[in-house]
């Protein structure tokens, strides 16, 4: 039997990949490939960098709004932001939604306090 944890990382995973198919269904391969091929290395980089570092401040920032009513592992507040985001990207501001309810979930925060950070 599988373990929990290994079960929804593989679910996650052919979720992941089953978007990325619907996503890419009608986009012509060789000309994504050229595309890619085309752009600047260094680029590429320093926007991946740049949305990591927007993440990484955003959850810190969100630590920090949540620090009065409750203490939430960075670690944890970085994969809830990641995840919001995420989500954002196939329903339009989900996200709002999906990360405090990821914190409340686990974290002894209610619901509407951990909306309540979002917000402000």
């Amino acid at each position: 039997m599988i373990a929990g944890r290994t079960r929804r990382l593989l679910l996650g995973a052919a979720l992941g990949l089953g978007l990325l198919a619907l996503f890419l269904r009608g986009v012509d391969g060789r000309a994504l490939a050229d595309a890619f091929g085309a752009a600047d290395p260094l680029l590429l980089a320093g926007v991946a960098l740049a949305t990591v570092l927007t993440y990484l401040a955003r959850a810190w920032r969100w630590g920090y709004l949540l620090s009065p009513v409750v203490r939430v592992p960075f670690g944890r507040l970085f994969s809830a932001t990641a995840v919001g985001f995420m989500t954002g990207l196939v329903i339009p501001r989900a996200g709002e939604v999906v990360g405090p309810y990821l914190v409340a979930r686990r974290h002894p925060v209610s619901t509407a306090a951990a909306f309540a950070s979002i917000i402000l």
